[in-house]
């Protein structure tokens, strides 16, 4: 995090690379508007919603799930954002850190890059590639763009834009359901 709260995107690049650099296979979920996930693994990654859903069968599991947002398998792999090669080309060359070159640790002497959703997400990519066994693509693509709108509402309270925030919320809702966030958020002063 930088001064404010603001993630610089430059420290994200160089983290990601040096990620990628040592595995080939990974995948990047934004669950929260607070954390980002890289999955990362030497073997190739797959998910298999059918084997998520007989495990959220077990109602401990699911009630810790939901307490965090996500009600179905679909909600948790909406927030997938990027395999590698997107994540390859949202680094766009960026020098890995190393034990050389721990960029990481002079962020001060180097100009910021604020993060932006729009950059990472315009190069995100489908999860298609990396699921297994049957799925419903409609409930996805609708908890995908939940998973965004969600981010998005984020976005616009960072920016004072409460009204477009609002907006995104109910989007987020209409295409997801209510959850810990969408609740959360309208039942705040929508500055959270």
């Amino acid at each position: 995090m930088g001064t404010g709260g603001v993630v610089r995107a430059g420290r994200l690049r160089v983290l990601d690379a040096a990620i990628l650099e040592v595995f080939p296979h990974t995948a990047l979920f934004i669950p929260s508007r607070y954390e980002a996930v890289i999955l990362a693994s030497s073997d190739p990654l797959s998910f298999d919603l059918q084997r998520w859903g007989e495990r959220w069968s077990r109602p401990e599991l699911r009630a810790a799930l939901a307490e965090v947002g996500f009600d179905s398998p679909e909600a948790l792999l909406g927030t997938f954002v990027a395999g590698p090669e997107a994540l390859r080309a949202w680094a766009g060359g960026a020098a890995p850190v190393t034990d050389d070159l721990p960029a990481v640790e002079y962020f001060l002497s180097r100009p910021p890059e604020a993060f932006s959703l729009d950059a990472l997400l315009a190069h995100g990519s489908e999860p298609a590639p990396l699921l297994r066994g049957p799925h419903d693509p409609a409930a996805l693509a609708a908890q995908r763009r939940a998973a965004v709108a969600l981010l998005r509402t984020n976005q616009a309270v960072r920016r004072g834009e409460l009204e477009r925030a609002r907006t995104f919320a109910a989007e987020a809702e209409a295409l997801g359901g209510a959850n810990a966030y969408t609740v959360q958020f309208a039942t705040s002063n929508n500055t959270a």
